[in-house]
Order: C-alpha cells, then structure tokens, then sequence
C-alpha cells in the first residue's frame, strides 16, 4: 500500500495495492500558486523527500526507506 501527501500533514491519501485507478489530490487555495510539493511512502517505510508536482513533463524517481528494505517510484 502506498500513501501519499500534500500540503497538508493530516490529509493522506490511501493507494490500495490492487487499484489501476488514479488517485488525485488537491492543494489548499492559499498555495495556488505556490510550490506544490507531495511525499509518499510505502507500507512501512519513511515518508519520501518532498517533490515537486506542478512542472509539466518532468520524470524521475523517489526513494522510501524503510525496514531492511528501500523502495523507488519512478514515474514516465
């Protein structure tokens, strides 16, 4: 299972392992126009360094460090 978060410390957002459904999630209006910036984590691992969201066409990959184990996102 992978969470992930915005802005806001206490609004987490559930991906469940078998979903192919997007999951979106929005920004408060204060920060429209703002760095919008997420983490995530997966199953028990550290929540991710912070990453930018709002640059259109940029790729890479994050890193969950958790138990005896490191996960990577990358995303196309």
């Amino acid at each position: 299972m992978m969470k992930s978060k915005g802005d806001a410390l206490n609004n987490i957002v559930v991906h469940e392992e078998d979903s192919n459904e997007p999951v979106l999630f929005s920004f408060k209006s204060k920060s429209f126009f703002g760095k919008k910036k997420a983490t995530v984590r997966v199953n028990d691992s550290d929540w991710s360094e912070r990453f930018s969201l709002d640059v259109v066409g940029s790729s890479g990959s994050i890193t969950c460090k958790g138990p005896g184990r490191t996960y990577q996102i990358h995303d196309r």
